[in-house]
């Protein structure tokens, strides 16, 4: 998949959740290592992970170096009123997203991945993001939604060519 249908098809995600009504969860806060570079991934529901910590009424999501996180929580919010900021030691900076996606390092893509429950509510598996600039997310072929449980990275879809 090149990287302008892995665009269209984030873009559909992202509408399929507004569509949900997924605005209905807890706002989550994203705290991603100073200069990390790639995907992120968050699975959720998992019963033998810890749950997010809350601060003040929203979720917060400190990813390590790895990129991949478990929770026991369950939560559905809208992708785009989370909070995603870079942080150190010495604090956080918040992280741009919006499309389109600016040149510098920034958040270029989010999307979620879910069902829709006979009871017509969601209910979301997994949420990715991806850091970095523009150039680093449009040469990036790995594919957020098959990332095997202890690997290291996901893996690149099949017929991807960098750009």
């Amino acid at each position: 998949m090149n990287s302008w249908m892995q665009v269209r098809c984030a873009l559909a995600a992202c509408s399929l959740m507004v569509d949900l009504g997924c605005s209905a969860g807890r706002r989550e806060l994203w705290i991603i290592p100073e200069g990390y570079a790639g995907w992120l991934r968050l699975d959720y529901g998992i019963q033998e992970a810890p749950p997010l910590p809350l601060d003040h009424g929203k979720y917060v999501v400190r990813m390590s170096r790895s990129g991949r996180m478990q929770t026991s929580t369950v939560n559905i919010s809208a992708i785009d009123t989370n909070g995603y900021y870079s942080g150190d030691a010495v604090g956080l900076k918040p992280l741009v997203f919006k499309w389109p996606a600016p040149n510098g390092y920034a958040i270029q893509n989010v999307y979620g991945n879910g069902v829709l429950k006979a009871n017509r509510k969601p209910e979301i598996h997994f949420e990715c993001v991806f850091a970095g600039t523009r150039d680093q997310f449009l040469s990036n072929c790995l594919d957020c939604r098959d990332w095997p449980l202890g690997a290291m990275q996901p893996r690149r879809f099949e017929k991807c060519r960098p750009r």
